[in-house]
């Protein structure tokens, strides 16, 4: 762990019960079935479908892109299925990760986090789905920084602010854990995708 901090630098603490969580986290990635889906999507999810796990990888990152752009967002013209839907994540209080940056301990929750980085990048490796999941990787170690820091305090965010933070990092990895696909990081209602032929099977 560091021991010195910047100047003004709170002293915080990693608390056992929140390593310990974390690593138990990390332990149950092992058993993440990944693209396996349980064929029960959750309701406020945007789902796209297409034949192949590659076709709704690209669908779903094509209606991202769509909707990451203000002014396509804006043409009254647009009546696509996610319309409705899409809600980004606000950050209007401040990102929890610049101060997690400013911890003293950075260096400790950040090796914890490439942990869960490290055993999510094991199972997916040899999967060849004809695309790069980077998502998958990235949410397991959202999660478990959010969780291992959840005890901080961050000056200029509320316990409200910071529990929408963890809310979708949970969320996010509830979409996995299911067996499905996410791709989008600032979306409160997640962009999903599954390959149709393996959902219609089950």
């Amino acid at each position: 762990m560091i021991s010195n901090m910047r100047s003004g630098q709170q002293k915080d603490t990693l608390p056992a019960d929140k390593v310990a969580s974390a690593m138990a986290f990390i332990e149950r990635i092992k058993e993440i079935p990944y693209f396996m889906p349980d064929g029960k999507p959750t309701r406020y999810w945007n789902m796209v479908l297409a034949s192949t796990w590659k076709g709704a990888f690209e669908k779903a990152i094509a209606e991202k892109e769509y909707w990451d752009n203000p002014g396509e967002r804006a043409d009254p013209k647009y009546r696509g299925p996610l319309a409705p839907m899409y809600k980004p994540v606000d950050y209007t209080h401040g990102n929890p990760f610049a101060h997690i940056n400013e911890s003293a301990h950075r260096e400790e929750i950040n090796r914890i986090g490439m942990l869960a980085y490290a055993e999510v990048e094991k199972r997916i490796v040899g999967l060849d789905m004809g695309f790069e999941p980077i998502t998958a990787i990235s949410d397991a170690y959202t999660f478990t920084v959010l969780n291992l820091t959840a005890h901080m305090d961050f000056k200029g965010m509320g316990s409200d602010d910071r529990q929408r933070h963890l809310d979708h990092a949970r969320a996010s990895m509830e979409v996995w854990e299911k067996g499905y696909g996410r791709i989008d990081r600032n979306s409160v209602n997640h962009f999903v995708y599954c390959s149709s032929g393996i959902i219609l099977r089950r």
